[in-house]
């Protein structure tokens, strides 16, 4: 039997063709002439200074909280309800009504138990019955149910046991064939092949001359310097700059300078007869 099948014979091991492997050379797409600029227009446009800012205006001590002589601290509540008895009128305790008094001793009988007095009720004489000869028989009581009379305890009619003999049906005349009907009509041998055809060496990917390895796109973009306008640094300027040094103090710090606040004398007052 040949174990060589036809892609074997067709392709056997040898080496492949392969193009001359070029590197292509750097680009000089991104480069420019001179030095990087790193600096962003936003950088260029917003220089650090001094900002413009109005001069500050130091507000005088205020007379808005002074008052002539001495702060009231009596309150219109304190003058009006002072410590003092209040009228009432005098307390009578009320005397015991007679509403719920009645004549006589309280009669605490009820209606039902005025009709239904406890007392001994009627009841028929107690007869005391004699003995009943209704489930009494003559003779003895018989215990044998119909079942047990009709089904009896007996040996039962059974047929011969009669073992059956070999039976011939599935035997056959001769040997037995085991051979499929597909074993005898695809018999085991060797099939038509045509005849091996040994290609030789292709042509198709062959080239005249070296393989370009440029694409489209390096031939259209090269690298060049491209057209850049001029970078010119914006001077410094003068919005934000004011006249004279930067006053650094807000509104707040000057209106509250830290310092003694002004409060009115401590007049202790006397005892109070308020809760006398």
């Amino acid at each position: 039997m040949q174990s060589t099948t036809v892609s074997q014979e067709h392709y056997t091991g040898a080496s492949g063709e392969r193009s001359i492997a070029q590197r292509p050379h750097d680009s000089d797409v991104l480069r420019g002439h001179g030095a990087f600029d790193a600096t962003t227009q936003n950088q260029a446009d917003f220089v650090g200074g001094t900002g413009e800012r109005y001069e500050t205006v130091k507000r005088g001590a205020s007379d808005v909280l002074k008052g002539q002589g001495h702060m009231q601290s009596t309150t219109i509540s304190k003058e009006n309800y002072t410590g003092a008895a209040g009228e009432r009128p005098n307390a009578q305790r009320p005397r015991d009504s007679n509403i719920l008094k009645g004549d006589g001793a309280f009669n605490a009988t009820t209606q039902n138990q005025a009709d239904f007095v406890g007392g001994t009720g009627e009841r028929y004489d107690t007869v005391r019955r004699g003995a009943s000869d209704v489930l009494k028989g003559q003779g003895h009581m018989q215990s044998t149910t119909v079942s047990q009379e009709h089904y009896t305890g007996a040996a039962g009619e059974r047929p011969v046991a009669l073992r059956p003999q070999d039976s011939d049906f599935l035997k056959g005349q001769g040997a037995f064939n085991a051979t499929t009907q597909n074993q005898a009509d695809f018999v085991g041998g060797t099939g038509e092949r045509y005849d091996t055809v040994k290609r030789g060496a292709s042509d198709v990917l062959k080239g005249k001359g070296q393989m370009q390895s440029t694409t489209v796109s390096q031939e259209h973009y090269t690298g060049a310097a491209g057209e850049r306008p001029s970078a010119q640094r914006p001077r410094d300027s003068n919005i934000l700059k004011g006249d004279g040094a930067f006053d650094a103090t807000t509104q707040n710090q000057a209106d509250f300078v830290g310092g003694t606040g002004e409060r009115y004398e401590t007049v202790r007052r006397g005892a109070s007869d308020v809760l006398k």
